[in-house]
């Protein structure tokens, strides 16, 4: 597995750009190393960051990743579908409100499959409790764009070093 790094007070991981080429589905595995708990203790806690994906055209437009972030409460990662659908950045997208589709625990592997289908994003996930699936609609686009890469936060970046392993 590729260790994606994010440096203490950064954004994004290191990363390389990779083209996306006609291909109908990505699968790929993660994992959390424990270090990528945090606690802001403010509404930014609640705020999604990327774990992996793909851009189809430019990511602010039309995109489809794997969200996530830590609850303190129930002490687990949460992972969510985050998209951008013609400019509308879910989770919430044509009045549905897109909520956790799974959790994980540190150093838990988890494996998704997204399936790029004419007029949907079909999102699996696999851990080692449960299944779970949700499809999102989006406009016929070619399948042609780049992969995307963990990044942390919006206002926020990371108290501490971050590691997050990726095999795709």
């Amino acid at each position: 597995m590729k260790n994606f790094l994010i440096e203490k007070g950064k954004h994004y991981s290191n990363h390389f750009l990779r083209l996306y080429l006609f291909k109908r589905e990505i699968k790929f595995k993660f994992k959390f190393d424990s270090n990528c708990k945090y606690f802001f203790g403010n509404e930014n806690d609640s705020d999604i960051n990327k774990l992996f994906g793909i851009s189809l055209g430019y990511h602010m437009k039309n995109s489809i990743r794997l969200g996530w972030r830590w609850n303190i409460y129930k002490k687990q990662f949460e992972i969510l579908p985050y998209a951008h659908i013609n400019g509308v950045r879910m989770p919430e997208y044509e009045g549905k409100i897109y909520n956790v589709l799974s959790t994980i625990n540190s150093n838990e592997l988890a494996e998704c499959t997204i399936k790029i289908n004419k007029y949907s994003y079909d999102i699996e996930i696999k851990t080692c409790t449960s299944i779970d699936f949700v499809s999102i609609p989006k406009p016929y686009l070619p399948r042609i764009g780049y992969y995307l890469w963990p990044y942390f936060g919006g206002n926020e970046v990371t108290p501490h070093n971050m590691n997050i392993y990726i095999e795709y």
